[in-house]
């Protein structure tokens, strides 16, 4: 086994003698199990990806999954008996698979939500504030759903077409372009 040396500041101490307690006296377990998921989001975000939190099950009692991608559309159609929406959140994985969220939710929230998603001022701060977060989870109305995919193929049966075809004219477009500008 490999020895390497950490030099800690004073002021870090305390941190990483807690960090020892709580891996049961094995600081090297713990800081290695630490690397390597700061090594994962760290590759992820380098290549374009990030850290997606989405909540997943009955209304009341989601449970939280998580993965790295980005957004590649959302699309929105009438569903159900009370005049909601079903809202697809459509996401490529690190893996190139296609992860596919659903919530349902009353047809009132998405036309006043989207303007704030289309405010380049704000448009961000409440796509992230929004997106599988406590307002999305309280409005929904229904189960949120995560199904995924291997391919577009694999979806065409499961979706309906006019998402599919927002997708086929997406394409393979890569997470993020290195401007030289």
């Amino acid at each position: 086994m490999a020895n390497k040396t950490i030099y800690v500041a004073d002021d870090d101490l305390p941190l990483y003698e807690r960090a020892q307690a709580l891996a049961d006296g094995n600081l090297s377990g713990a800081i290695s199990r630490a690397l390597k998921k700061f090594v994962q989001a760290e590759t992820a975000h380098r290549e374009g990806y990030e850290e997606i939190v989405l909540r997943v099950g009955p209304a009341g009692s989601q449970q939280k999954k998580r993965f790295y991608g980005y957004r590649v559309t959302e699309w929105r159609h009438p569903h159900g008996a009370e005049n909601g929406v079903e809202v697809f959140s459509v996401y490529r994985t690190r893996k190139g698979q296609y992860a596919v969220y659903r919530v349902e939710m009353p047809s009132w929230l998405p036309g006043p939500m989207q303007r704030l998603f289309d405010d380049s001022r704000i448009g961000p701060l409440a796509n992230k504030a929004w997106r599988g977060g406590p307002w999305e989870q309280w409005f929904a109305t229904g189960a949120a759903r995560l199904d995924v995919y291997q391919d577009l193929d694999d979806m065409v049966e499961q979706i309906p077409p006019e998402l599919v075809d927002r997708l086929r004219q997406h394409g393979e477009e890569p997470p993020m372009e290195d401007l030289d500008i």
